[in-house]
């Protein structure tokens, strides 16, 4: 006997029937299936031939609330026309059925980019259920799916369990909680299934009072993987995103949530873990951040991976480290004798950060390969959802879906100051923008010159074009009696300015009587500038930059074309701790010293930039300045300098009567008239073509060089003065000098 409610008509009838009893349908049902949900997500798989495929995958569930519901059959399947494409079906594996033969036949593209309809069957506990073989196998698909060969399911399509007794439509644990998987939609193109509407029949088994009901798909977005709908999470901010997690609540809380994970995996390894459960390695930016996380645990072996790194390039060890969010780094507690990875010279690759937790360094911080298997600790923002859209504020930023450019954990399209859409300027948006706070500037050209003010503790902030340097250029006026950007004190690492072109500088700023800076004045501060571009400005002083007591971070910028009426073309660093990083410096004139780049004192490294086509009277492309008795260092690694000029230090002139630069894995070569002029130490692994002894620079040591030596001989150097017959650079010509000279003899390599 079979008993239909009234309205459902074949196909519960034929469910029935396939069972070989009754299915009863009754308006007492305790449990039931109550959701039908897509989980979505990307797969990259191969074919039997060797070809790689690239699709989307929607795995479509019936959620229950009862683990003895079992699923008969889906029918009356209707798809959005943002469903109504081709599905990808697997060589291996074709049609809409599972299909998997074992042997040759099961690949990967098979096992997790194929597309079918199945009444559950599969593996539970698992994001993306593998088609293994036999899965799914008593699926069926019913006379209104419209054929196993069709590219997809048409209007009031369904499928079902041709053996119900086996019980394959039983509900179990999914990525989107209790429930059961009905089918896999995947395809190398914009889709969704989304908005499908379709009915299914259930019951808890053969004998038992089933039940219908229809329902409309939506997505289930749990973006950190702990079975929790991101909406309901940000409903209730005490729900744990991972089971063995922490809250750091209270009045000093962030409500960030922490774990150790008793894991051993290399670096790249860790990230993939947190990221895919919508966390990060930890980081301690706050003050009692890292008290609190070791508070979770007991001193144990050993260094457990944290989420700090160091930019490259970077002089290491100590150099250049950031948090991976982009949080301000103010520096850790290094352990005894840390950091203490080798030199960049040498190939240093200790360039991750590990917190220890065995008892002589509780807490405290190395330097690390990340190819080290190690235990992690893993940090989840609070659950927020700055824009409304059901998705968790970290997921997005993980995920790449939002950007966060100034390292405040919160998506920059909730927060950012947009030029020109709020803002006209902008100046007007640098002067309304909060602390910790972000300006983005669309593309555009925007004639006006920008002055940071002051920064302060309680005024840092971030300035960014959206689209790059290349289509956002801020033109200054020769009208205008001042740089093109001011920044002045106060402002540390949390201030950074990213992506410009600045031009049409033609005066600097007024400081110490001197106009300085024709593109960008910076003074006592350590701000980070990225990625920009400084074209033909002018100054008496540093034509495109001019910098004084700074100590921060320039990376990624190309300066050309730079005019100083007295000193440096392109690049004054004076009395800085700084970083040059991977920039290129060309075209710059100076009057006096330096077209590229001119260091007075200071403590600066120059890492990987390229120094070309410059000129000036002293030093064409690099000077370097040093005070007698004032401590200061230059190291200048993995750099070019080629095709510079000047009437004497065509590529390099540093203080006779100092120490010099310290030279790596560089190259000073083609410059004229000469290469090197003055002190340097030689790293290792440099290409200098200089010849000691050449006083002609006829290419060879020989009679004449002497006959010049000898008039020179005897006398003393003046301080700062071009002195070629003192070999050695200690402000003397002398018989010193002269046996450097016969040891030179012949010719040039």
């Amino acid at each position: 006997m079979i008993e239909i409610c009234p309205r459902r008509g074949l196909r519960a009838a034929l469910v029935a029937g396939l069972a070989g009893g009754s299915l009863a349908f009754t308006d007492a049902v305790h449990a039931d299936f109550t959701d039908a949900v897509v989980v979505r997500y990307q797969v990259e798989a191969t074919e039997s031939d060797g070809t790689t495929v690239s699709v989307t995958v929607e795995d479509l569930y019936l959620l229950t609330d009862d683990p003895k519901d079992v699923d008969l059959n889906i029918y009356d399947v209707v798809l959005p026309a943002s469903g109504q494409v081709p599905y990808f079906q697997s060589q291996t594996g074709p049609g809409w059925l599972p299909t998997n033969l074992g042997g040759p036949f099961d690949t990967s593209a098979l096992r997790f980019a194929d597309s079918f309809v199945t009444i559950g069957g599969f593996a539970f506990g698992t994001t993306a259920p593998p088609q293994e073989p036999g899965a799914g196998g008593s699926s069926a698909l019913d006379p209104f799916f419209g054929g196993n060969d069709v590219a997809y399911p048409i209007d009031r399509a369904g499928w079902f369990n041709s053996s119900p007794p086996n019980l394959q439509g039983i509900a179990g644990q999914t990525p989107a909680g209790l429930g059961v998987l009905i089918g896999r939609f995947a395809y190398d193109g914009d889709f969704t299934i989304v908005g499908t509407t379709l009915s299914a029949t259930w019951n808890q088994g053969i004998g038992t009072p089933g039940a219908q009901a229809g329902f409309t798909v939506r997505e289930f977005i749990d973006c950190n993987g702990n079975i929790v709908e991101d909406a309901a999470e940000i409903a209730n901010p005490k729900i744990s995103p991972y089971a063995g997690a922490t809250q750091w609540s209270g009045k000093t809380g962030n409500g960030h949530w922490y774990a150790f994970i008793d894991q051993e995996l290399d670096h790249a390894s860790a990230v993939a873990w947190a990221a895919e459960r919508g966390g990060y390695l930890a980081t301690f930016s706050e003050p009692g951040e890292k008290d609190f996380v070791l508070s979770l645990t007991e001193p144990f072996c050993c260094g457990n991976y944290v989420g700090g790194h160091q930019l490259t390039p970077g002089l290491e060890p100590a150099g250049s480290w950031v948090w991976d969010t982009g949080e301000h780094w103010t520096g850790v507690d290094w352990a005894t004798g840390e950091p203490n990875d080798e030199s960049l010279l040498t190939g240093g690759t200790e360039e991750f950060l590990v917190m220890y937790t065995f008892a002589s360094e509780f807490g405290r911080f190395n330097d690390i390969n990340g190819d080290q298997l190690r235990r992690f600790i893993v940090e989840w923002d609070d659950a927020a959802d700055c824009n409304d859209n059901g998705v968790l504020d970290s997921c997005e930023i993980i995920e790449g879906s939002e950007t966060d450019r100034n390292g405040n954990r919160v998506p920059d399209s909730c927060e950012a100051l947009i030029v020109p859409d709020a803002f006209a300027t902008i100046q007007s948006a640098v002067d309304a923008v909060p602390d910790g706070g972000l300006i983005l500037v669309r593309p555009g050209v925007y004639e006006e010159h920008v002055d940071f003010g002051f920064g302060s503790a309680t005024r840092q902030f971030v300035l960014a074009s959206t689209d790059g340097a290349e289509t956002t250029i801020i033109e200054g006026s020769a009208d205008v009696d001042e740089s093109v950007l001011l920044v002045r004190a106060n402002f540390d690492s949390r201030t950074r300015i990213e992506g410009f072109t600045i031009r049409g500088g033609e005066q600097g700023h007024a400081n110490a009587g001197f106009d300085q800076g024709g593109g960008i004045f910076m003074a006592n501060n350590s701000i980070s500038l990225w990625n920009c571009r400084f074209l033909s400005n002018e100054a008496p002083f540093g034509g495109n930059l001019y910098a004084f007591g700074f100590s921060g971070d320039i990376r990624g910028c190309l300066f050309s074309g730079g005019r100083a009426l007295v000193d440096a073309g392109n690049v004054m660093l004076h009395g800085s701790e700084a970083v040059l990083a991977d920039c290129q410096l060309g075209g710059g004139t100076a009057i006096n010293d330096a077209g590229g780049l001119k260091v007075v004192n200071g403590f600066v490294d120059v890492l990987e930039c390229v120094i070309t086509a410059n000129s000036a009277q002293t030093g064409g492309g690099v000077l370097y300045a040093e005070t007698p008795g004032q401590a200061t260092e230059l190291n200048f690694v993995g750099s070019t300098v080629r095709l510079n000029s000047a009437d004497f230090g065509g590529g390099f002139w540093s203080s006779p009567n100092g120490d010099g630069p310290n030279l790596g894995t560089s190259i000073v070569c083609d410059n004229t008239p000469d290469n090197f002029f003055g002190p340097y130490t030689d790293l290792g692994d440099n290409e200098i073509c200089v010849c000691v002894g050449d006083l002609n620079l006829d290419g060879r040591v020989d009679g004449t060089d002497i006959g010049l030596f000898l008039a020179y001989a005897g006398s003393d150097c003046e301080p700062g003065s071009n002195c070629p017959g003192d070999l050695n650079g200690d402000g003397q010509i002398s018989g010193a000098d002269l046996g450097i000279m016969l040891g030179n003899w012949g010719e040039c390599d």
